[in-house]
């Protein structure tokens, strides 16, 4: 965080947004060696629902619904690297949200081509994947 704010102190995009970050989850899974893929009865981002389980779910249910956001986005890897997993990339859905999934790729493609990739993190559309139904183990 000190570093986007540092590199982003001299740009408009501080004065024009509001910009929450929301720290890791599930830590006592992690220390636990319980990465959370296939945890009974459901990992963590599976449990955004009526009645979630973890505790931590609801309290940020809680804090999200009163921003309003306008995107949200999940910054993690559902594997541990290489190929695919070395890249920014989104799982589209097959519905209408493509479209603004697709516009907001455009976006974050047009901001971060030329960026150094050793430091920065840049976009690149080709990476995006397409949902398979049956297959949601994949997009954990």
């Amino acid at each position: 965080m000190e570093l986007f704010i540092e590199e982003h102190s001299v740009s408009r995009i501080l004065d024009q947004f509001c910009i929450h970050f929301v720290p890791f989850v599930d830590i006592d899974g992690v220390e636990n060696g319980d990465q959370g893929k296939g945890r009974a009865p459901h990992d963590h981002n599976r449990d955004y629902i009526d009645q979630p389980i973890y505790a931590a779910t609801p309290a940020i249910m809680r804090y999200v619904s009163g921003l309003q956001p306008e995107v949200g986005i999940d910054f993690h890897c559902p594997h541990k690297w290489g190929e695919r997993n070395d890249h920014v990339f989104f799982v589209k859905t097959g519905t209408e949200a493509d479209r603004r999934i697709e516009r907001l790729g455009q976006l974050l493609h047009d901001l971060t081509q030329g960026l150094d990739s050793n430091r920065e993190i840049p976009y690149d559309p080709t990476y995006d994947i397409e949902f398979v139904s049956g297959a949601e183990d994949l997009y954990e």
